[in-house]
């Protein structure tokens, strides 16, 4: 195995965590004074600008698809949320590569390939 694979299996890792996380953040969107942010599937409500309390919370109340506001934020949920997870399916393949050394190996390669190019069309 070369270091360019080794590279490229570190930067997916890089890239899978932090796609992942700014999907789970609640500040996509943020009002003028910054008293509310909305994010695809969450959003946050502060009394005044420049308070420390604010209020996260999901859309409806808990977590449902059909509770996501409208159609196109359920679109950019399903959207994005799906090529973050195809991150992750992709990093554990390329993972899985760094310790098989079988013909299985470029199985493995062309399925993280698959996955990773699914993910940027997603995203």
């Amino acid at each position: 195995m070369s270091y360019v694979q080794y590279i490229w299996i570190l930067l997916s890792i890089l890239v899978s965590i932090t796609c992942s996380f700014c999907f789970m953040q609640p500040e996509w969107i943020m009002h003028v004074n910054f008293t509310n942010t909305f994010g695809i599937y969450t959003y946050c409500v502060s009394q005044r600008a420049g308070m420390d309390t604010r209020a996260y919370g999901y859309y409806g109340g808990r977590f449902s698809f059909g509770n996501i506001p409208s159609t196109t934020w359920q679109a950019a949920c399903l959207l994005y949320g799906g090529g973050c997870l195809f991150t992750c399916f992709g990093v554990l393949c390329s993972l899985t590569t760094m310790y098989v050394r079988t013909h299985l190996e470029r199985t493995l390669v062309m399925c993280t390939r698959y996955l990773q190019t699914s993910a940027g069309m997603y995203m």
